[in-house]
């Protein structure tokens, strides 16, 4: 009997606390439903641990009721950065909650404190939460992120440069190989105190982080600061799509619905320069970087008066070449007319070195010995932090008599005229057409015509199925016979390069190229990186001093399929270039 007692009251008990404990879930349920709440985020709507400086992330307010129109007032919003805001309104058991995100940047690192959010609910003024958030080098989520999540990293070869001085950047895009798909980088904001030049890649290979073996897909350019102080390079996007589990409940029928991929981003730190101004003026020099020569040229040494010499002034180095103004010829002869002709980029043979030609074209108008003096290249020199000078060497020329004299048809032979102005007189024939006169009393006689024969007539009406089922067959081998396929490879190439230009389609040419040497090469299109092709090209017959311009091409084609700012200019550039390497390729593969 006590045992039956005490069984009882366990469960009375149990009853008690049970009901203790629903009220409980109830009232925290319907408190939460009412509370005002602040949170941080990734811009993927991750918690987000530790933002990193210049790199955008979300501040999230949630807050009951939806008539009003208001956005909440935020306290510390006086040193950030804001990118822009939305608002979203939410039904969750018939409670209405309206979503308030401000996508933000801090640009100094140091602690910040966000909250509370005050916003009016009914009349009432409701506050929320206060939320401490730290700004690092690097950004930090709260939980570990999954392995087949992509990696996206943003790095700088020096972070304390001086005003003009190169600074090496480099993107790379870490994915899981058969799982993620790359697709195209994004810029999330622009840098406006530096310029972005020499874009080189994407490259691909492969790495292993952490025991994880990852695709990596890398692009570099150079980054060139025109303005001291502290320069924060915004975080960068990489757009990629990722197949689904196969244990997902819908992967069965993503064959039907298509949606076996999932597309994602994933965005990278962002990095910090410290930019110093130049210790010199800096209209006192003609560049900043690491310049090691200075040549002159000219072409023909030996000319008459007032004919024009190619003088060629070579500047090799490292430094932003496209800002160097056309050098201005000094201490030229009195007696010498000059100007610039054109400027333009040549091979160095030092490893990590360009080089740039400028050309102009000198007259000299007395006849005499001369020596075209000694030009000088100013520039700062980034490795000593000094300026340094290079000069050129004096040219001598020699300039003979013109024996027509200084004309106004300079350094021009006489015009001889024809004394003779013959005219070849032509004589038109006239011909006339008989007409013979119209039959108009009776029937007009027609002669009888033979009739066809039953075999000639069959032969007639086959011709035209014999055609068409020869065009069917010539169709299909053409299109599923590997001989046809590869002997077409051309021709369909500059049909869909023809195709591409009329819609001003220019990331099409690499996709355009990659398929025509996986045709003529035999291979499957996915093997094909830019060291393979490059092998492929030398054993095929391609010259050694044409494997540095197939690079800078193919990188061309690559920059323009990834990033997609369009630039008539270049793509002008791009289509020309693309014509004389097909015509090439035909020549030897």
């Amino acid at each position: 009997m006590v045992n039956i007692v005490g069984n009882n009251t366990i469960k009375k008990s149990m009853h008690f606390y049970a009901c203790i404990f629903n009220l409980l879930i109830l009232f925290t349920a319907l408190s939460a439903s009412a509370a005002v709440e602040l949170m941080i985020k990734t811009l993927d709507e991750r918690p987000l641990k530790q933002a990193a400086a210049g790199q955008s992330f979300l501040i999230v307010v949630t807050a009951p009721g939806d008539k009003t129109n208001e956005y909440p007032t935020i306290k510390g919003f006086e040193n950030i950065q804001l990118e822009s805001t939305n608002t979203m309104l939410l039904l969750v058991n018939n409670k209405a909650r309206r979503t308030y995100k401000y996508r933000v940047r801090m640009d100094a690192p140091g602690e910040y404190t966000f909250g509370p959010a005050e916003i009016n609910v009914d009349g009432k003024i409701e506050k929320s939460n206060s939320v401490k958030v730290f700004v690092g080098e690097r950004q930090e989520v709260a939980s570990q992120s999954d392995v087949k999540k992509a990696l996206l990293r943003l790095t700088v070869d020096k972070s304390h440069v001086v005003v003009g001085e190169k600074v090496r950047c480099k993107l790379v895009f870490y994915g899981i190989p058969e799982v993620t798909f790359f697709e195209r980088f994004l810029r999330t904001g622009s840098c406006e105190s530096c310029r972005i030049a020499n874009q080189e890649g994407p490259f691909t290979g492969s790495v292993t982080l952490n025991g994880t073996t990852y695709e990596t897909i890398e692009l570099s350019f150079d980054i060139y600061p025109s303005e001291p102080g502290r320069i924060i390079i915004p975080a960068y996007i990489a757009e990629y799509s990722v197949y689904q589990d196969a244990d997902d409940a819908f992967a069965a029928m993503s064959f039907f619905f298509r949606q076996h991929r999932d597309r994602l981003k994933t965005y990278s730190n962002a990095c910090t320069l410290h930019v110093d101004a130049l210790p010199v003026d800096i209209n006192s020099v003609n560049a900043v970087g690491d310049f090691v020569q200075f040549n002159a040229i000219v072409k023909p040494s030996v000319v008459k008066a007032g004919e024009g010499m190619v003088l060629t002034l070579e500047l090799e180095g490292d430094g932003d070449f496209e800002a160097i103004e056309v050098p201005i010829l000094q201490n030229m002869p009195e007696n010498a007319r000059w100007y610039d002709s054109k400027q333009y980029m040549s091979d160095s043979k030092r490893k990590g070195m360009q080089k740039k030609c400028y050309e102009y074209i000198v007259q000299v108008m007395d006849a005499g010995e001369y020596a075209l003096p000694v030009q000088k290249f100013v520039f700062f020199d980034t490795k000593s932090r000094d300026v340094k000078t290079l000069q050129t060497v004096p040219l001598h020329v020699t300039i003979q008599k013109n024996p027509y004299g200084m004309t106004k048809d300079e350094g021009q032979p006489p015009l001889i005229q024809s004394d003779t102005n013959e005219r070849v007189s032509q004589t038109e024939e006239m011909c006339r057409d008989e007409l013979a006169p119209l039959h108009l009393v009776g029937w007009f006689k027609a002669r009888k015509r033979m009739p066809i024969s039953a075999f000639l007539f069959w032969v007639l009406f086959s011709l035209p199925l014999v055609w068409f089922l020869i065009n069917i067959i010539r169709s299909y081998r053409m299109h599923h016979s590997p001989y046809f396929i590869r002997m077409n490879a051309f021709k369909n190439a500059k049909k869909e390069y023809i195709r591409a230009k009329k819609e001003n389609n220019a990331r099409a040419l690499h996709s355009i190229f990659l398929k025509l040497l996986a045709v003529r090469f035999m291979v499957h299109k996915a093997s094909l990186s830019q060291e393979k092709i490059v092998v492929l090209l030398k054993k095929s017959g391609l010259k050694q001093e044409k494997v540095d311009e197939w690079n800078q091409f193919f990188n061309k084609l690559g920059e323009r399929l990834f990033f997609t700012q369009s630039n008539k200019e270049n793509d002008n550039v791009i289509w020309e270039q693309a014509e004389q390497w097909i015509k090439e390729l035909e020549s030897f593969i």
